[in-house]
């Protein structure tokens, strides 16, 4: 198990005891470091509706807030010895600013690295900014003639009900 540097540890520590947690009592700190060596730290803030902020989320938001983009590595800390991983919410908002070389890491309060994880084995088959980017694509071709739309939408055996009730499909840019 590897040690992480002592003061990023001491920043994690600082921050896991300014977070707001008086609800569940399970305090998290996070560092967001960016390719140029910049550090962002955030703690969870909850909230009686319970619909708080968690710290990767407080952690991201400083970066962006800093005109920062881009992810090289992700620390956690939890307030015990046991993986503290980020919620499926935080790892849907790490992927949107990771590389595919940006590293996870979850520590214990000693600053023992736990854990290390690369996006994809830390959310498999994610979604990210380039699945948006093949829809525009797709919703700037032309749409099919009726016909050809009718026969990708409905099975062999109801193709030929549907090419000949003349739907009315909605109007799309693009669509005929």
């Amino acid at each position: 198990m590897s040690q992480a540097d002592q003061a990023l540890v001491d920043t994690l520590l600082t921050t896991l005891g300014n977070a707001y947690a008086p609800y569940s009592n399970h305090p998290v700190a996070a560092v967001m470091e960016c390719p140029d060596g910049q550090q962002f730290a955030g703690s969870n803030v909850e909230v009686a509706h319970y619909k708080g902020l968690c710290a990767e989320a407080s952690a991201i938001s400083a970066m962006i807030t800093a005109g920062q983009r881009e992810l090289a590595k992700v620390y956690v800390m939890g307030p015990g010895e046991h993986l503290c991983t980020p919620c499926g919410d935080c790892r849907q908002r790490i992927r949107e600013f990771a590389t595919p070389s940006t590293q996870i890491m979850v520590l214990s309060k000693q600053g023992d690295v736990l854990k290390t994880y690369t996006m994809d084995s830390l959310l498999p088959d994610a979604f990210g900014p380039e699945q948006l980017q093949a829809v525009k694509r797709f919703l700037a071709t032309p749409a099919p003639p009726a016909a050809t739309r009718a026969g990708a939408l409905f099975p062999p055996a109801l193709r030929s009900i549907a090419q000949h009730s003349s739907p009315q499909w909605p109007q799309y840019p693009g669509a005929p």
